[in-house]
């Protein structure tokens, strides 16, 4: 049974609906690269005074104990510039996906590039990199038939302009959920190319390392390979200037030999996350820092002046 919904959240969901439509109807007035650079100066400046940002700035201090106080400035302001960006590119994604030749560089291994070529499902992982909305289009580009598993946003009256602004990648979405798990089996059946993040904090899953701490993990891309046998690649979109991204797929993960079921989906779970974290060092801005990743535990912990975060 479904808890009603206050007179309040509906109010407030419907102010967030009308500030989206206001701010998304300016970026979209503009010319795609100046929407861009417009949206990361504006949270460049802003996103560090956010409340938000202590979650950032928890994570970093978790993570990344070497950097100092002036480090972590830099590094979370140049992430806020890319959020920025990022928001200002939703109404363009049109214009991307138009100019995908010139926008997105591929680097691709060569194995996925002969599954590219051959076609046959695949199962692409990923993390909250860059313009993460742009690695449909790269896929789009690249002619595959891509269905995603996506997070529902938390206000319900955002979904259909998302929505409206993410179907211009072609492809389909899969919210996560109960019914996620039947649409991707069948998407792979069918010969697609599933993609999914796994960078998110997860309540199941399975408890693999990251950044060397615990952190509950997705199993599913590794349960879905070992199931039907599709490759497993690890990806990441880099941000190079402007409106303009890289994307890069790694080397299949593949199955260790001589392991049982639950012992060779843990290997390629930690496997994926070992890439992750790799791609994540060599580039922090690029990524997402605002979710809390890691136990309550760790932050009250190791931390300071994180406590009041295990509470929100």
């Amino acid at each position: 049974m479904h808890n009603p919904v206050s007179v309040a959240k509906r109010l407030r969901w419907r102010l967030e609906l009308l500030g989206l439509h206001c701010v998304m109807a300016l970026f979209a007035a503009l010319p795609l690269d100046r929407a861009s650079a417009l949206g990361g100066r504006l949270l460049r400046h802003l996103g560090p005074r956010l409340a938000v940002n202590r979650v950032a700035q928890a994570n970093l201090r978790l993570v990344l104990p070497e950097l100092d106080q002036r480090e972590r400035s830099r590094l979370l302001a140049a992430m806020w510039e890319n959020l920025g960006r990022t928001a200002a590119e939703y109404p363009h994604l049109k214009d991307i996906v138009s100019g995908a030749d010139r926008r997105v560089a591929l680097d691709l291994h060569p194995s996925f590039q002969a599954r590219l070529d051959g076609g046959g499902a695949m199962i692409v992982a990923s993390a909250h990199f860059a313009n993460w909305e742009v690695m449909h289009l790269a896929a789009g580009a690249a002619g595959l038939d891509v269905v995603t598993v996506v997070r529902q946003p938390n206000n319900p009256l955002v979904q259909r302009p998302l929505e409206a602004w993410r179907s211009v990648t072609g492809g389909q979405r899969v919210p996560k959920g109960r019914e996620a798990g039947r649409a991707t089996l069948k998407a792979l059946q069918s010969g697609k190319t599933l993609a999914i993040l796994i960078d998110q904090k997860l309540r199941e899953g399975i408890e693999a390392t990251f950044f060397g701490l615990p952190a509950m993990t997705s199993a599913a891309p590794a349960q879905l390979a070992l199931h039907t046998g599709c490759p497993l690649f690890p990806a990441k979109l880099e941000r190079l200037g402007n409106a303009r991204f890289r994307l890069t797929v790694a080397a299949p993960i593949l199955p260790a030999e001589g392991l049982h079921r639950n012992e060779a989906i843990a290997a390629a779970t930690q496997a994926l996350n070992d890439q992750l974290e790799s791609w994540i060092r060599a580039k922090p801005e690029d990524w997402l820092w605002l979710h809390r990743r890691w136990p309550r535990q760790l932050y009250e912990e190791g931390a300071h002046g994180a406590t009041d975060l295990s509470e929100r």
